[in-house]
C-alpha cells in the first residue's frame, strides 16, 4: 500500500481538500488499483488483526488513508507506524 504524506503547506487540494489536508494521508490508486489491490487487502486484513481499524481510503482515492487529529493517542500512532514498518518488512 501506499500512503502519501500530506504536509500543511502543501495544497490542500493535493490532499483531499479542506481543512482535513494537514491530517489524512490519502495513498494509493484508483479502487482495484491492479497489482496493488491483493496487497491492499492484505494490508487491511492484517491491519484488523492487529486492531487498526477503518485505514480504507475513499471510494473515489483508493488506497489507504490514517485520519490522525489531536484526539487520536501517541500510543494509536506509534501502533500505527510500527505496524507499517512490519508489513513493509514483511511485503516490501
Amino acid at each position: 500500500p501506499r500512503f502519501n504524506h500530506c504536509a500543511a503547506a502543501r495544497s490542500t487540494a493535493s490532499c483531499g481538500g479542506g481543512e482535513r489536508g494537514a491530517h489524512d494521508g490519502p495513498g494509493g490508486g484508483g479502487p482495484g488499483d491492479g497489482e496493488d489491490a491483493e496487497l491492499d487487502a492484505k494490508f487491511l486484513e492484517e491491519a484488523g488483526n492487529n486492531n487498526l481499524k477503518t485505514l480504507k481510503g475513499h471510494r473515489s482515492v483508493g488506497g489507504m488513508r490514517a485520519s490522525i487529529y489531536n484526539a487520536v493517542p501517541e500510543e494509536a500512532v506509534d501502533a500505527l507506524v510500527a505496524y507499517m514498518q512490519t508489513f513493509e518488512q514483511e511485503h516490501g
